[in-house]
């Protein structure tokens, strides 16, 4: 039963490709996807997620690093047993509606193209880190009150003009 799953493609045919190989398909086929708790899913192979949608039911860490998306797949609100979303290194310009991952802990959006955060993070409740660094935030908008568990916050290497009031933020331990 194997816990952690990591795909990465190297297409030599060019950008764009979006077949996966059928024998990936036959090799995934039988196996025990329900068992995953960690996804590590790169570049040409993120479509995987959505083609075996209901069978990543144990999964709680999911990585897409260096995937080259503009938008997360919408697939992840199916997942909200998701603890941990990782997303450094694309070319996000905005971070989706993250509600549905009520027991999001862990945050990663580093090195991506995000200016502005969308109001409805501060229902995360459950969020411990969020890691922001090398975007293009100017005024960060956190509801520290709402998110009162988080203890590291990450928003170096950002164009920053001025902090969220932090008075609220309790549990912040780590703050760069």
């Amino acid at each position: 039963k194997p816990r952690s799953l990591t795909l990465s493609r190297v297409n030599n045919s060019g950008y764009g490709t979006t077949t996966l190989p059928n024998q990936l398909y036959d090799v995934l086929k039988p196996a025990q996807l329900e068992h995953i708790h960690e996804l590590v899913l790169n570049e040409g192979t993120t479509r995987l997620m959505s083609d075996l949608r209901p069978r990543w039911t144990g999964l709680k860490r999911l990585d897409l690093s260096s995937s080259g998306l503009t938008v997360v797949p919408e697939e992840i609100d199916d997942l909200p047993q998701i603890e941990a979303l990782i997303l450094r290194d694309n070319k996000l310009t905005a971070l989706p509606s993250l509600v549905k991952l009520v027991n999001l802990r862990e945050l990663n959006a580093d090195k991506n193209q995000i200016t502005s955060l969308r109001t409805d993070l501060r229902e995360c409740t459950e969020l411990r880190i969020i890691s922001l660094e090398e975007n293009r935030l100017t005024k960060p908008v956190l509801d520290m009150r709402a998110l009162a568990q988080v203890h590291t916050l990450r928003l170096f290497g950002n164009p920053i003009e001025y902090l969220p009031e932090m008075h609220h933020a309790n549990s912040l331990r780590s703050l760069s």
